[in-house]
This record gives C-alpha cells, sequence and structure tokens, in this order.
C-alpha cells in the first residue's frame, strides 16, 4: 500500500512537471519571433530530455515494486510471507504455492512438511526434522521404481529405510500369502540390516516367509520364516515361526521354533515353544536337539 502511495504521488508529480514545460513551450511558441532559431531548437532538446528523465523514473519505480523471481531463491520463497492458519490440518503456520503445493513450519519457523497436491506428481509429501528431511512419501501408483516411502537419518540426508509396493505371491506350507510392501532398513554405511515382505492372511497386515537381519559388514545374523499353513489346530487358524541365528561364518548357530494363534503384532506372549529345535557348532554339525510341546 505504502510503495502505491509512493508511485501515485510521484506520477502526480511528473504530470505537474510535464504540464508546466508544455505551458512554457506554449509560451515560447507565442514569442518565438523574437529568438533565434538555434536558440529555439536547444529548447526543443531540453524539453524532450526534460520528458525522458521523468518517464526513466516512472519505469523504475514500476520495476522495483516487483520482486525478480527469477533470481529469488528457494529459502527465500519458503520461509518468508507466511500465514497463519490455527485448523489447517498442515499445521499453524503454512504458505501455499499455486495449486500443486503447501508448505509447513514449526513454530522455530523452520521448514516441516511439504505437501503435494496434484495426486499424478510422483512424491506426495516430505517430512523434516529440526529442519532436515526425514520422510518421503511417494504416490506409489507413479513412482517408477515402485518406492512407496524412504526414512531417513536424522543427522545426515541418507536413507535409513525404504517401502517398496510389491504384488506377490509367498507360498508358505503350500499356502499361497498376498504380499504387498517390501521393507529394506539400512546402516550408514549402506549396507542392508533388515530384509522382509509385509503381506495380508485372515484381513490382516503380516510379515511373511524369511525377514533376515544383517550385522554392519553385510554378514546374516537372524532370520525369522513366518509360515501360514491353510490346516487349523482346535478350530483356530495355526501359523508358526521358525527363528535362527547364525555364526559370523553364516553356518547356523541354532533353529527354534514357534506356533502363534494371535498373529505377530500380540507380541512373544502368544509363542509356544513346538517342534524339534537344533543346534550347530560354527562349521555347521548338528550338536544338539530338543523336542518342545508348547510349554
Amino acid at each position: 500500500m505504502l510503495l502505491f502511495c509512493d508511485i501515485s504521488v510521484s506520477c502526480g508529480q511528473i504530470i505537474n512537471k510535464i504540464l508546466n514545460i508544455m505551458q512554457l513551450k506554449k509560451d515560447f511558441q507565442n514569442s518565438a519571433s523574437r529568438f533565434s532559431l538555434k536558440k529555439y531548437a536547444i529548447m526543443t532538446v531540453a524539453i524532450v530530455y526534460l520528458i525522458l528523465i521523468y518517464l526513466g523514473a516512472i519505469l523504475n519505480i514500476y520495476a522495483c515494486s516487483f520482486p525478480n523471481k527469477k533470481t529469488a531463491t528457494q529459502e527465500e520463497r519458503i520461509t518468508i510471507n507466511y500465514i497463519t492458519d490455527s485448523i489447517s490440518p498442515y499445521g499453524k503456520k503454512i504458505r501455499k504455492f499455486g495449486n500443486d503445493s503447501i508448505y509447513s513450519f514449526a513454530d522455530d519457523g523452520r521448514l516441516s512438511r511439504i505437501s503435494y497436491l496434484d495426486t499424478t506428481a510422483v512424491v506426495k509429501r516430505i517430512l523434516f526434522e529440526n529442519g532436515k528431511k526425514s520422510y518421503i512419501e511417494y504416490n506409489s501408483f507413479n513412482s517408477k521404481k515402485s518406492i512407496m516411502s524412504e526414512y531417513y537419518f536424522s543427522d545426515i540426508n541418507m536413507v535409513s529405510s525404504r517401502i517398496y509396493m510389491k504384488d506377490t505371491i509367498i507360498l508358505t506350507a503350500n499356502n499361497p500369502v498376498e504380499c504387498n510392501k517390501l521393507i529394506i532398513d539400512y546402516y550408514r554405511n549402506v549396507k542392508i540390516k533388515y530384509f522382509g515382505y509385509q503381506g495380508i492372511f485372515a484381513a490382516q497386515g503380516i510379515p511373511v516367509g524369511v525377514c533376515a537381519e544383517y550385522d554392519s559388514l553385510g554378514n546374516l545374523s537372524y532370520t525369522k520364516n513366518y509360515i501360514y499353513p491353510a490346516q487349523k489346530e482346535d478350530d483356530e487358524i495355526f501359523t508358526y515361526i521358525i527363528e535362527s541365528e547364525y555364526y559370523d561364518n553364516g553356518n547356523p548357530k541354532w533353529e527354534k521354533v514357534y506356533s502363534n494363534y494371535v498373529f505377530h503384532e500380540s507380541g512373544e506372549d502368544n509363542k509356544r515353544p513346538i517342534g524339534t529345535w537344533k543346534y550347530y557348532d560354527k562349521n555347521g554339525i548338528l550338536v544338539k536337539t530338543e523336542i518342545r510341546t508348547g510349554k
């Protein structure tokens, strides 16, 4: 508003100057007979020069009233002029860019979230923690690598976990189980920490098949094999887990079997030891067995 007023005043002054000059020219023309042709030409040039000066001032004021979008940095565009909206689902402080994105800010002014409203875009939203990227969610149907989401280490720009969209069938005890996710966790040295599928069985989200854990050197250290046979026991769906731990050389250290009647979200309390438990030495030779009956 202030800039508009300044421009209005400047324009008014310029108009008055031009009118005065025109009046001067008129008076000058009435008495042209008293001046030589040379003096008349000099006066004309002076009038044109003054008009050009005032026109240049107008253009300069107009140009200064608008920011140069080409030279503005992204940081400037996302950290200034945000608005406060206490009922927005994106947070109290947001700034909307056109029709495709909303930037949300924490109370300290740092960027906390970017939401992309265009459903055809590759990225759906990005979350930030202490101003650093912590999570990316993709529009899975438009992700070229079928990546659903990524988590990042809090202090470095490196992926700590990645979830892929899958459409896979895994046979467990000849019973096909649909898998819709693959989860891979990473160490800071980019070595795989965890690898496992997630699926649906009896209308529940569950781990399926062999889920493996590795040490920071990339050696297999632990596995859980989640099995979902079609058979039932005591009118309950019978599922079980085969757990194994490994030596540094890759040979199995032991193998234990558990049954689970309330699926695996319910914790260790619902696991019942069953079957033959096996123990091995570092050379992979079986040295001991135990028979478990569910107690």
